[in-house]
């Protein structure tokens, strides 16, 4: 009876020399053959990886060569296709200047102006508090009156219109 079994594992007697060793050289050989597919395909991978670096590289000395051009040419444009400038004034003497130059921004806006005066009066009563919607009233009043009167100084279109003594 147990010679009409098959045996699951052969006996030493009944491998040969050669078959001891066959199942060995196949898997030598298979290892040696996925060794040489790995390394292949990370010799690839190094290759795709200096060309993306190269191509970042390039890219990148492409955009600064972009940002710098673009830069110049925006600063330099502009000087390039601006009438020559006049001095630009360095003072302004505020006793001078007409309503309509304040209503008309001839001499600067008119906000800056009302600015400047009401810090003008408020130092001139050690008042260090600012009420900024009384400011923003007052400079309405103050164009009002300047529309009315546009030869008046605007030192005296304060004065007049918000009761302002020297």
């Amino acid at each position: 009876m147990a010679a009409d079994r098959p045996q699951a594992f052969p006996t030493l007697g009944s491998l040969s020399p050669i078959g001891l060793f066959a199942a060995a050289n196949d898997y030598m050989i298979d290892a040696a053959q996925r060794s040489v597919l790995f390394w292949d395909v990370m010799r690839q991978r190094g290759n795709q990886y200096r060309e993306h670096l190269a191509e970042t590289k390039a890219a990148r000395a492409r955009r600064m060569t972009r940002a710098v051009l673009g830069s110049a040419a925006c600063v330099l444009a502009p000087l390039l296709t601006s009438p020559p400038m006049a001095k630009a004034q360095v003072t302004i003497d505020v006793a001078k200047i007409t309503c309509e130059q304040f209503l008309l921004y001839k001499v600067a806006n008119p906000d800056y102006i009302a600015m400047w005066i009401s810090g003008y009066y408020n130092a001139k009563r050690d008042n260090t508090v600012i009420d900024v919607a009384a400011l923003k009233a007052h400079v309405e009043k103050v164009k009002d009156y300047c529309r009315a009167n546009m030869n008046a100084t605007v030192m005296q279109a304060v004065q007049t219109a918000l009761g302002v003594d020297k």
